[in-house]
């Protein structure tokens, strides 16, 4: 029988007699309880045997051997991480939804767990998108209210400030008039949303108009 060798290094913090504390463990459970934990080690720095103690607190002795040595190895009595439930969607399954919430960010979990669906060999449910995302930080969010400019203009406009980047006040800005642009409302706003994460705000595919109907002033 395989005896522990040596006093581990470990001071528990027993208050209660053994009789009391063993009386507080009345169930059996395959996976020790932190206080039998601490009154195994208590009880095998005191020199019991391992027979004995499984006999006392009524445990399995090849569970409380298999503590024992894991014990050794880790110097603690907390559980290591684990590596939780598998994901219902699978890995792949869990990248196809997060293409699909860059790709149809404005449309809602519905639709998009409908897409999921048709594309998966095994059916999810709209938690299970709902979940995928809020792993990912995805969250659905309310869009910026700006004007919005399409690919073309957008690399004209940083070309044309890349040109202008050594023009000077006197030599230039003063014969240059400077317009504005605004837009008025003609009807109330709707909010849109879509799925981002929080550092995305200013991703294009994440702004755009409030909805409905607008005119465009030039000033």
């Amino acid at each position: 029988m395989q005896q522990a060798t040596g006093r581990l290094p470990y001071q528990p913090s027993i208050t209660l007699s053994l009789h009391v504390a063993c009386n507080r463990i009345a169930v059996k459970r395959k996976e020790l309880t932190p206080e039998q934990k601490e009154i195994v080690i208590f009880l095998v720095n005191d020199g019991l045997s391992q027979r004995k103690i499984a006999e006392v607190l009524e445990i399995s002795q090849s569970g409380e051997t298999l503590f024992l040595k894991r014990y050794n190895a880790r110097e603690s009595v907390e559980n290591p991480p684990r590596s939780g439930r598998p994901l219902a969607a699978g890995r792949r399954g869990d990248r196809q939804i997060m293409r699909l919430a860059r790709s149809n960010r404005r449309d809602p979990l519905a639709e998009n767990t409908g897409l999921a669906i048709g594309t998966l060999p095994d059916p999810i449910s709209s938690r299970t998108v709902r979940r995928g995302l809020k792993f990912h930080k995805y969250t659905r969010r309310n869009v910026r209210n700006t004007l919005t400019i399409n690919t073309t203009n957008r690399k004209r406009r940083v070309s044309w400030c890349k040109q202008k980047l050594h023009s000077t006040l006197n030599r230039n800005w003063n014969k240059v008039i400077f317009t504005d642009e605004t837009q008025v409302k003609l009807d109330s706003l709707k909010r849109v949303s879509v799925w981002r994460k929080a550092d995305e705000i200013w991703r294009p595919g994440c702004l755009g108009q409030h909805g409905g109907g607008c005119v465009s002033a030039l000033f």
